[in-house]
């Protein structure tokens, strides 16, 4: 996903191993130094009203192989930037500066 910070989604066994046929990587779509916070404030962040929800799609590149799976996604804020954006005045409340995990969803490859 470009320019939304920290969103990422693991395929895994259901006992927690990552299941990914091809390994896990990061992307970064950023050359040369950050803009100022509250610039990244605006530009990267999704805001969610209480009750909503923001949704993605995407493949998963590799060989399915069969067997019950347990699909995660998880918000991990790189820390070093958050940690300067939660000190703005305009992100009071509104910004998560920590690892927040979704409830697990198990799927059948048959």
């Amino acid at each position: 996903m470009s320019n939304v910070s920290g969103f990422d989604v693991f395929v895994l066994t259901l006992s927690g191993k990552n299941a990914d046929p091809i390994g896990h990587g990061g992307v970064a779509d950023r050359w040369g130094p950050p803009p100022p916070p509250s610039e990244r404030f605006k530009e990267e962040f999704v805001f969610l009203r209480p009750g909503k929800e923001e949704t993605w799609s995407g493949n998963v590149d590799g060989p399915a192989t069969p067997g019950k799976y347990q699909i995660v996604g998880v918000y991990m804020p790189a820390y070093d930037q958050v940690h300067d954006l939660v000190r703005l005045p305009e992100t009071q409340g509104l910004l998560i500066a920590d690892v927040v995990r979704s409830a697990p969803v198990i799927i059948e490859i048959k």
